[in-house]
């Protein structure tokens, strides 16, 4: 699901090339049009920072989930160890994405003086370049206090993109 239709080829594309077959739906984070309790695992790739109402849609998230279902915000970037992946949904529920799910970061505000003021003065213009995406967001400490029953959450550094680091991994459990 993605609220720009534009990357819905990227998306067909790569999953044709992983062999996982997709149907695309226009949407929101801030309103998924699923039923409540109907959803084993939802897969968020760099969606925190671009929606308009990152409580609101993490509250979604949980709304959607069942119990013990899981929001996935893991990567495995090249030499890095991947968080492990729950097993497949059971047959009785719903996925947002096909299994097997596809790996998925967030990034977040730089801890480092130098880099988070780089991000705050360049924000509006990834803003306007980026889809909607914000640099400086704590999606992390956001995730972490959403009301979720556990969060698994670490923080790393992709080099090939150090205006957009760090970023977070990790499992938060419905």
């Amino acid at each position: 699901m993605d609220p720009n239709p534009a990357m819905f080829p990227f998306l067909e594309r790569r999953a044709a090339k992983e062999g996982c077959p997709v149907r695309p739906v226009l949407g929101r984070a801030e309103a998924l049009p699923v039923d409540t309790g109907s959803v084993d695992v939802v897969v968020g790739t760099l969606t925190m920072c671009s929606v308009d109402d990152v409580l609101g849609s993490l509250r979604e998230i949980q709304r959607v989930l069942r119990p013990g279902g899981k929001y996935l915000f893991s990567e495995s970037p090249p030499r890095q160890e991947p968080l492990p992946l729950p097993p497949p949904p059971s047959p009785v529920g719903k996925a947002l994405m096909p299994w097997p799910a596809v790996p998925a970061v967030e990034h977040v505000r730089a801890r480092t003086t130098g880099l988070a003021f780089a991000q705050a003065v360049l924000e509006p213009l990834q803003v306007a370049a980026a889809d909607g995406c914000h640099l400086t967001r704590e999606t992390g400490k956001t995730i972490q206090a959403a009301g979720f029953k556990s969060v698994e959450l670490r923080e790393m550094t992709l080099p090939v993109f150090p205006l957009i680091s760090p970023h977070v991994v990790g499992v938060a459990m419905r």
